[in-house]
């Protein structure tokens, strides 16, 4: 089982995430140290499937998010989870889900930013939620910057027991690039 000490504060994230489902968004990125993204995960399965009644899906590399056995953890909520071992599948996974099951949400962690952005491109009406390898805006990624540009992005921070929404990425950026 995992163990997650408490869950994050969504108090912020909830309307957040509301809204940018509404206006079609087609992902939102998740920032923060590795262990703060997979609780956030976890929280916006959780959240996504019991309190806004979404239809979602956790595709878990490795266990990292909804656990390691045959059953997901409680903490997922009611999402479908969709465990997948070899990370090297995990793009093509995705892209099967949201060409036939078609979720509304889907949700899992991405080793590159260049997976999150095939993804991206192929969501439909799907809002991908992804946490991507970013601790922090100070200094962004070029190819989270391009991301950002291209697409209508959100985004949330994970850090100090809750989970920060970003609504428009794009801006985000450019306010951080400011400071």
């Amino acid at each position: 089982m995992l163990t997650s000490p408490r869950r994050l504060d969504l108090t912020a994230f909830l309307p957040a995430f509301k809204a940018a489902q509404d206006e079609h968004r087609p992902g939102m990125v998740v920032i923060g140290d590795p262990e703060a993204q997979e609780r956030a995960l976890r929280d916006i399965c959780s959240a996504s499937s019991l309190q806004l009644g979404v239809s979602t899906v956790l595709v878990d590399p490795q266990g990292r998010v909804g656990g390691r056995g045959r059953v997901p953890d409680k903490s997922v909520g009611g999402a479908a989870w969709v465990p997948v071992r070899d990370l090297r599948e995990l793009p093509d996974i995705c892209e099967a889900l949201l060409l036939h099951a078609r979720p509304r949400v889907l949700v899992t962690a991405l080793d590159t930013l260049a997976d999150a952005g095939r993804l991206l491109r192929s969501v439909g009406s799907t809002m991908l939620v992804a946490a991507v390898p970013v601790r922090d805006l100070e200094s962004p990624p070029q190819e989270l910057v391009e991301l950002a540009t291209s697409l209508p992005l959100a985004a949330a921070v994970a850090q100090d027991g809750k989970l920060d929404p970003l609504p428009d990425l794009r801006r985000a950026l450019a306010k951080a690039v400011r400071r």
